[in-house]
């Protein structure tokens, strides 16, 4: 029977050894598949979005970028897309408040009353959040 050292000893290379394989397989992401990976943590996290009166849709993402950055996502952008729906939602104002609620609840509840909705799009660059009305997102999505 090994003694309870060596039993210790193989517990610990065997940890080392799926560190060190987690650490490959990432190291062999590309810069994108990076992003996409930062974008599904993001939109998980909770943020307070309080956009009462006086804010319209674009002053809403130009506010909620600068509280991204703020929290530590650098590589973000958000744009309200041109020659879509959307463009001419960007002047109509928001009368939405949430509080401790994940990032993707928030952008649905505060877009779905204009007829919009988001997409999360990683590039090399990093990430974006564009705003688009559903029936772009649908025919962007495959229809479903």
């Amino acid at each position: 029977m090994p003694s309870k050292r060596t039993i210790l000893s193989i517990m610990v290379l065997a940890a080392v050894v799926c560190a060190l394989g987690l650490a490959v397989r990432l190291c062999f992401f590309t810069p994108t598949q990076q992003n996409y990976r930062r974008a599904q943590y993001w939109i998980d996290q909770s943020i307070d979005m309080p956009y009462q009166d006086g804010f319209t849709l674009n002053s809403a993402m130009y506010d909620l970028y600068h509280r991204l950055r703020r929290r530590g996502m650098r590589r973000v952008g958000m744009s309200v897309l041109r020659g879509d729906h959307a463009e001419s939602k960007a002047d109509s104002p928001i009368h939405y408040s949430s509080h401790d609620l994940p990032l993707s609840q928030s952008l649905t509840e505060l877009l779905r009353p204009l007829g919009l909705g988001y997409r999360i799009e990683a590039e090399e660059d990093g990430v974006f959040i564009r705003i688009r009305s559903m029936e772009k997102i649908a025919e962007l999505d495959g229809g479903q």
